[in-house]
């Protein structure tokens, strides 16, 4: 589980580690392959302007190694204003 509020170096750490299969390629909807289905979704979920047949195209030869990085990533960079704007209205609070 990923948290709002994780630092970068938390949700690359919890990425890392997701469970992944054996497979060559990444591919979305096989029900043979769940985790790759949900590792997908999070990627398109934090990208919301991007299509589901853009990712298909981007990650469709890479292996997990490659994958998590960049999901990794875009994860981040998706909650960083989310985490700035928290931290900004705490501080308010505090003064």
């Amino acid at each position: 589980r990923i948290n709002v509020l994780d630092p970068p170096d938390v949700i690359r750490s919890k990425i890392k580690r997701c469970k992944t299969d054996a497979l060559e390629g990444i591919e979305w909807d096989n029900p043979a392959r769940p985790e790759a289905t949900n590792l997908l979704t999070i990627y398109a979920a934090v990208q919301p302007e991007r299509t589901k047949e853009d990712i298909i195209q981007e990650v469709k030869d890479l292996n997990w190694g490659q994958f998590k990085p960049l999901l990794a990533e875009a994860i981040i960079n998706h909650l960083e204003p989310i985490q700035q704007r928290y931290y900004e209205v705490r501080n308010m609070r505090k003064n």
